[in-house]
């Protein structure tokens, strides 16, 4: 038995206070601890202002998607409109066409002035249709017209009718006319329900300006090159026509749901329009009766509704204010226009019943020297000394003879020759060898060598 030794403890003692435990090797991984719940506070503001952020960023282009700027709308409808090729109108027009308001009456057409002698003061044209533009040439295009005139003041109709334009020829037929309207009704006594041919050959000869018109426009037109075509659809899509004045609440038209805008039309701007496009264009025409009503108009101001969807024009109301003439007061007109049916197939039924220009012009004829009522054609008098209808003084201004009722003895009297502008000192005023009387007994043109 060994004895404790009193230096051996003291070391030991010593030891122990000053060197720490060696720890036990490690046999697995530790385990992790979990957060105390005071970590996560630190956190906080960066969710909550993330949260802000998305919400405030999203919000804003949900915003901006579903309700864009005015401008934006306007400018995706003019890009929209490039691609239309077919759609479905209707249209209604009033204006002041009173003879005391010449800024108005003036821009009335000569064509409807000369069938209405006394022009209403307030007139209406309604007119609903269809207009086909393809892209692809041999497909169909043109347009249709269903079209009414009104007499406000009165609340009478004064014409109506159709114009069928189809592949570059036109078609025109009267349905309606205003009983105390000879002229009128002259037309529509020779037509009844046929359509008349205005490409027929012979209806440049009864309507020369016609054909100066259309000579002129297609002289004045030349082919407009891609290049230049592709300037004018920017200069389009870039040109601000109409300036929007104040967003409204947005609308339904015909189900569709609409932006709702009331709008001013910036007359510089389309001024500017007109000359800068007759650049790409190479049109040297003069503006035209559209520039001639702008130039008359004070003010035009209104509404449009385009579609949300596709930012297509669905529904358009302008109330025009024109200058007012030395003599009369300020006028007015107001358009309403609704358009449907965008890029739908447009089906034109070409009319079944045509009649050319010679059977119209026959008929009309006809019609004209029934409405002479009680003239006798078989009375000589100081004023008609052959009594073929035409007085002393037409026949000096027509050349031809007032002793005789056939000045050229071709057997169309002088009569029917100065209502056909034939010559009545000459047989046969086209020189196709057949008789100005046969041809007018066969209902073909005196006046066109191709038609006998």
């Amino acid at each position: 038995m060994s004895l404790p030794n009193p230096e051996s403890e003291k070391i030991e003692s010593v030891m122990a206070t000053t060197i720490p435990p060696v720890a036990p090797p490690i046999t697995s991984a530790p385990s992790l601890s979990t957060p105390t719940p005071g970590n996560g506070k630190a956190l906080m503001p960066f969710f909550v202002v993330a949260a802000v952020l998305i919400l405030g960023v999203g919000g804003y282009f949900a915003w901006t998607y579903f309700n864009p700027a005015p401008e934006k709308v306007m400018r995706g409808m003019r890009e929209a409109v490039l691609d239309v090729e077919s759609v479905a109108y209707s249209v209604s027009v009033v204006s002041d066409a009173s003879e005391e308001n010449s800024a108005i009456s003036e821009l009335i057409p000569s064509d409807l002035t000369t069938f209405s002698s006394d022009v209403p003061g307030k007139i209406s044209f309604e007119a609903s249709g269809q207009i086909s533009a393809p892209k692809v040439a041999d497909e169909t295009s043109g347009f249709s017209i269903k079209f009414s005139l009104k007499n406000l003041e009165t609340k009478t109709e004064f014409l109506a009718g159709d114009w069928l334009s189809l592949n570059k020829k036109e078609y025109f037929k009267i349905s309606s006319v205003d009983s105390s309207n000879e002229d009128l009704n002259s037309v529509l006594t020779a037509l009844g329900d046929s359509w008349l041919s205005l490409s027929e050959t012979g209806w440049e000869e009864f309507d020369s300006t016609m054909d100066e018109a259309a000579a002129q426009i297609e002289e004045n037109t030349p082919a407009i090159s891609d290049e230049n075509k592709a300037k004018l659809e920017t200069l389009f899509v870039e040109t601000d026509f109409f300036k929007v004045t104040k967003k409204l609440k947005n609308e339904k038209v015909n189900g569709e749901d609409c932006f709702h805008y009331l709008v001013d039309l910036d007359k510089e701007a389309l001024v500017s329009y007109a000359a800068t496009s007759k650049l790409y264009s190479g049109d040297t025409s003069s503006s035209g009766q559209a520039m001639e009503i702008l130039t008359k108009t004070q003010t035009v101001s209104g509404e449009i509704w385009l579609s949300r969807k596709d930012y297509l024009p669905r529904h358009l109301v302008l109330n025009a204010s024109f200058v007012p003439s030395e003599d009369g007061e300020a006028g007015t007109a107001s358009l309403d226009l609704s358009l449907n049916e965008y890029n739908q197939p447009v089906k034109f039924e070409v009319p079944k019943k045509i009649m050319s220009y010679a059977d119209f012009f026959s008929a009309m004829i006809d019609s004209l020297i029934e409405q002479l009522g009680d003239f006798s054609f078989g009375t000589v008098s100081e004023e008609d000394l052959d009594g073929d209808g035409l007085t002393n003084e037409e026949e000096t201004d027509f050349s031809s003879d007032p002793n005789l009722t056939d000045t050229d003895s071709d057997g169309m009297d002088d009569l029917s020759e100065w209502f056909a502008d034939a010559d009545p000192n000459n047989s046969d005023s086209d020189g196709d060898g057949v008789t100005d009387g046969v041809e007018y007994g066969a209902g073909t043109d005196p006046l066109d060598p191709e038609s006998k």
